[in-house]
């Protein structure tokens, strides 16, 4: 495969780029950013033969899939953008805002024959193998329930946009609690859904 990142932050740098280099069936061709210094420094940290500011940039033309780690508003014009161009995509979660055209977006990729990716990667940690390894040999018995809590600090290192988001950080760290849920009880079905943020409601969580 014969990628394209885009987004020259901390996701592409420290998560995506170093993962698809060690993969032997993988090529990265380049990183695009709409900060050209941004995404020229990555692309000097790792030696890839290019550089630009957006997916019209002539070597992007060999590519067959790409590899997303913007933020998340931007996740469905750059899937659709991915799909038009009959490119597999890997995209950072949250997937794409609002849900709606996210089903859709994966709909279509489908129907073309591509595969869309969601990085859920805690799934892939030492500690949730753990877990489903013991699941999968009977270990813990039969699994009637989960109760599922979620902590963060922010004092940590956090993505500068997600105050910008609907929920805040809560909606751009729930997809790990609830993919690592389903992935033990199965698919889920919400039955309602009550989330506040400093003491106000959230209303809009799409």
């Amino acid at each position: 495969s014969r990628l394209t990142c885009v987004g020259a932050g901390w996701a592409t740098g420290e998560r995506h780029v170093p993962a698809l280099l060690r993969n032997p069936g993988a090529r990265v061709l380049g990183v695009v950013d709409k900060h050209p210094e941004r995404a020229q420094a990555l692309a000097l940290r790792y030696d890839l033969p290019h550089s630009g500011v957006s997916l019209d940039e002539p070597w992007t033309s060999d590519a067959t899939c790409l590899a997303v780690g913007t933020p998340p508003w931007t996740h469905g014009d750059l899937l659709e953008a991915a799909v038009d161009r009959g490119w597999h995509c890997l995209c950072e979660k949250p997937f794409v805002l609002p849900s709606t055209r996210g089903t859709e977006l994966a709909r279509r990729a489908a129907d073309a024959g591509l595969v869309v990716g969601v990085v859920h990667n805690f799934q892939f940690s030492r500690a949730a193998s753990r877990l489903f390894d013991l699941l999968d040999r009977g270990r813990l018995g039969r699994i009637e329930s989960v109760y599922g809590f979620q902590l963060s600090n922010h004092r940590r290192r956090l993505p500068h946009w997600y105050r910008d988001l609907p929920g805040g950080l809560f909606l751009d760290e729930t997809p790990h609690l609830l993919y690592l849920i389903r992935r033990v009880l199965g698919d889920l079905e919400p039955r309602m859904i009550d989330a506040r943020l400093d003491g106000a409601e959230i209303r809009d969580l799409t």
